[in-house]
């Protein structure tokens, strides 16, 4: 006897854990002072050494809050969400060389490997699965 999954579930629970990473990683260079001696923080401020944008400008605040609204409208299976996830991803493939060094401790790259998967089986789930069909309702 098989077990049917239910995939727009699994799909939430992706979208939640994919937003929980992201977050995490949002938080953790505040954090950054608590957990790492002085020589490793002076590494670590090369962080976008030699970018043609800035990471302390306004592009990456925009990058920022258009992942966080469109993983929440995908939580709800909102149509204009799974678009703009995908050019989001888009956009910041393409931006990100332009933010010049990037210096990342190991704790931080554990969660933006996280975030990096969920954001893949995001994409495959919303067009290429069952959950796909749930875009394509009205909500």
């Amino acid at each position: 006897m098989s077990t049917k999954i239910n995939v727009p579930n699994v799909f939430r629970k992706v979208v939640l854990v994919t937003m929980t990473a992201y977050c995490v990683l949002l938080v953790l260079p505040y954090l950054w002072t608590s957990f790492y001696s002085k020589q490793v923080l002076s590494v670590l401020a090369w962080w976008g050494y030699g970018g043609l944008i800035s990471i302390y400008g306004v592009v990456p605040y925009v990058f920022v809050a258009a992942m966080l609204v469109s993983l929440t409208g995908l939580y709800f299976f909102k149509r204009w969400a799974r678009t703009m996830f995908a050019l989001t991803m888009l956009a910041i493939g393409i931006v990100s060389p332009l933010f010049g060094l990037a210096i990342a401790p190991s704790f931080d790259t554990l969660f933006a490997h996280v975030f990096g998967l969920g954001c893949g089986a995001i994409l495959a789930l919303s067009y290429l699965s069952e959950a796909a069909n749930e875009f394509t309702k009205q909500r």
